[in-house]
C-alpha cells in the first residue's frame, strides 16, 4: 500500500498576490506548495520535484503557458501531470486549445478561492488511479 504523501503543486503565474494568496489557501488543505515566476524556474521544479498537478497561468513574459504544457508533455517527464491552466482569456478558441493540447482543466481568472481545492483533489485523484 501506498503512504500518502502531502499534494505537491506547482503554481506557475506572474502575479506575486495570485501566487501568495493559492499558496496560504492550498497549505492550509495540506498541500506541499511550491510557486514560480517564470517558465525557466518552472521547468527546473517540475524535474526537481515532480508534482503532482500543475496549476499554470497561460500569460506569462517569458513563453505561454501551453507551449510550456506542451514542452512538458514532449519532454521525458511523466506527461500524467495533471496540468490545470488558468487564465482571464476565456475565448471558446482558447479552451479548446488548451484541452487539444493535453490541459487536464482550464480555470477563468478571476477565480472563486475556494473552488480551487476541490479542482485540484478532483484531479489528482484522477491521475492516481
Amino acid at each position: 500500500m501506498k503512504t500518502a504523501h502531502p499534494t505537491k503543486v506547482l503554481i506557475v503565474d506572474d502575479d506575486e498576490l495570485i501566487l501568495m494568496a493559492l499558496r496560504q489557501k492550498l497549505e492550509k488543505e495540506g498541500m506541499q506548495v511550491f510557486t514560480s515566476s517564470n517558465i525557466y524556474d518552472a521547468y527546473f521544479k517540475v524535474n526537481q520535484i515532480e508534482p503532482d498537478l500543475i496549476l499554470l497561468d497561460i500569460v506569462l513574459p517569458d513563453m505561454n503557458g501551453l507551449s510550456f504544457m506542451n514542452m512538458i508533455n514532449s519532454n521525458v517527464l511523466d506527461t500524467r501531470i495533471p496540468v490545470i491552466l488558468m487564465s482571464s482569456l476565456a475565448t471558446d478558441d482558447i479552451i479548446e486549445k488548451s484541452y487539444e493540447m493535453g490541459a487536464s482543466g482550464y480555470i477563468t481568472k478571476p477565480f472563486d478561492m475556494n473552488s480551487i481545492t476541490g479542482i485540484i483533489k478532483q484531479h489528482t485523484h484522477r491521475a492516481m488511479h
